[in-house]
């Protein structure tokens, strides 16, 4: 998967395997920047475009996608 500096494209990639492997329809692959204290969303498949803007970028903190980057953790 990493064949690529592009980190986008790179995380478009995986998120196709990943979903072709666990059979899922929609997911998505945040980026974190602990610095701005956001998730900003990099890839996504099946999501609506609107559903997706709003989700696009938000804060680490109160989310379940911001505690399992927070804590390498998933539920």
């Amino acid at each position: 998967m990493g064949r690529s500096a592009d980190v986008v494209a790179t995380a478009g990639e995986m998120l196709d395997v990943v979903r072709a492997l666990a059979q899922m329809d929609v997911g998505g692959v945040h980026r974190v920047d602990p610095a701005a204290g956001t998730l900003t969303l990099i890839a996504q498949r099946g999501l609506s475009p609107e559903f997706a803007e709003q989700i696009r970028v938000r804060p680490l903190d109160g989310s379940y996608v911001g505690e399992a980057a927070r804590t390498g953790a998933s539920s």
